[in-house]
């Protein structure tokens, strides 16, 4: 954007050093604040897999996407497309969000 705009600036009313510098500035906190964020989805993800291996060996309740209520001890924990997942003793598979409750294994 900055090169675009250097090769598109009239001669003879050039952008000032100011307006530049200030420029230059903005981008570089608009890449601080991609960075940040893309740091702070890694810890939430982060933290929520800690969550959910602290909950091997537990039952838990929950519902799965479709509404359907889902019970049992979970044997391990998945990761994918950013969502933790908790893998029950039955098979089957119930999102960390989508738990409604927990109890000391069985």
């Amino acid at each position: 954007m900055l090169v675009t705009q250097l090769e598109n600036q009239d001669p003879l009313n050039p952008t000032s050093s100011q307006d530049l510098l200030s420029q230059v500035s903005d981008i570089g906190q608009l890449e601080s604040t991609d960075q940040l964020q893309s740091t702070m989805t890694t810890l939430s993800q982060q933290s929520s897999i800690g969550a959910a291996a602290s909950l091997i060996g537990k039952t838990v309740n929950g519902q799965d996407s479709s509404g359907n209520a889902l019970s049992g001890s979970v044997t391990s924990v998945q990761v994918a497309g950013g969502t933790v997942s908790l893998q029950l003793s039955g098979g089957s598979t119930l999102a960390l969000s989508n738990v409604t409750s927990i109890t000391s294994g069985s």
